[in-house]
């Protein structure tokens, strides 16, 4: 340090200018002592003893590259797993206020399909494209309540149909804007899921 004072001191002081983003503190020494290596141990990220047997500063510099590499992988997976967990959360509740807002009742078993339904697309949209494990929505919830479709359908359809029904068809005709059967003037479950998955996918 040029008789400014000792490295181990300065080391010590750096926390303090509270440098942004942190750096990665490597340290080449000629000692070999764990009394100075358990010193430096908590206020550094490499120490280098100088006389082993591959010391090289080229390996200094490859050990640094590498944890920079470690560190901001490990930053964009927690990133990630952050993002996913969040729009996660946000499922349920986006579902619901998309389900309220076309009148889709609470009370009829029709609207827990459809739910369900539509979390199941959300979620599966994640899969890659040729998982053999995907299943349409019809088939998954089948599987999952062990019934036909159709009755499955007929629930969802009942539920889709009331809240024709009771909402203004001017006000119905703004919010879906999709096509709907000439004859009944109402979506079909299949339409009518899908038009509410793409339109939650589309905020998440």
């Amino acid at each position: 340090m040029n008789g400014y004072g000792s490295g181990y001191e300065f080391l010590r002081e750096l926390p303090k200018l509270n440098i942004a983003p942190k750096p990665i503190i490597a340290v080449n020494t000629n000692k070999k002592s764990n009394k100075i290596y358990d010193k430096l141990d908590n206020i550094t990220d490499f120490i280098f003893y100088k006389k082993q047997k591959n010391y090289s500063p080229q390996l200094v510099i490859d050990d640094i590259v590498f944890m920079g590499f470690e560190e901001v992988n490990k930053k964009n997976t927690n990133l990630i797993n952050k993002i996913e967990k969040s729009q996660e959360n946000m499922i349920p509740k986006l579902i619901n206020s998309t389900l309220d807002y076309f009148g889709i009742s609470h009370k009829l078993k029709g609207r827990k399909y459809i739910y369900e339904a539509i979390e199941y697309l959300l979620l599966e949209e994640r899969r890659p494209p040729h998982d053999s494990r995907k299943l349409t929505f019809s088939d998954y919830l089948a599987h999952k309540h062990k019934m036909s479709f159709s009755g499955i359908n007929k629930s969802i359809q009942t539920a889709i149909n009331k809240a024709w029904r009771n909402t203004d068809p001017d006000e119905l005709f703004e919010k879906y804007t999709q096509k709907v059967n000439y004859n009944t003037g109402v979506p079909s479950p299949t339409e009518f899921v899908y038009y509410c998955f793409k339109k939650i996918h589309e905020l998440i």
